[in-house]
């Protein structure tokens, strides 16, 4: 996760000087937003993991209903706050505050101390296909 927002401020920071400097090419665009892409299609799954372990068992659907919460509450305030500082300042100040967001979140990650948990005990690739072909046999 902390990779995947390292990259993401990354890809932010260099889209805002090169807005800073004048029009970037449209092959930087579409380079920087795929960066952007990877970035996010490896914090989600790993946010996903990380969940469980931090907030326990007892507390996994609060901690889920926080999540989606505050995901759909981003979803409607981030574009709109994104259209003030773009209309403000710029916007190579809203991509640059958008990095600096990546950047805080990669430093709160490396900061958080998570306990180890024993490996998953696997069964066979073979146990599994039966047990999951068993599962859709029993519902389908």
């Amino acid at each position: 996760m902390i990779a995947a927002d390292l990259l993401r401020c990354t890809s932010q920071s260099i889209l805002a000087v090169l807005l800073l400097l004048g029009h970037p090419s449209l092959l930087s665009l579409l380079a920087l937003a795929a960066c952007g892409g990877i970035g996010s299609a490896f914090y989600g799954p790993a946010e996903s993991g990380l969940i469980p372990q931090v907030a326990g068992l007892d507390n996994i659907k609060q901690a889920n209903s926080l999540t989606g919460l505050s995901g759909s509450l981003s979803a409607v305030v981030g574009p709109a706050l994104g259209g003030v500082l773009v209309g403000l300042g710029g916007a190579p100040i809203a991509i640059g505050l958008d990095a600096a967001s990546y950047a805080a979140s990669a430093t709160c990650l490396s900061l958080m101390r998570v306990p180890r948990q024993a490996p998953a005990a696997t069964a066979s690739m073979s146990a599994n296909i039966r047990l999951g072909w068993g599962e859709f046999c029993r519902h389908h």
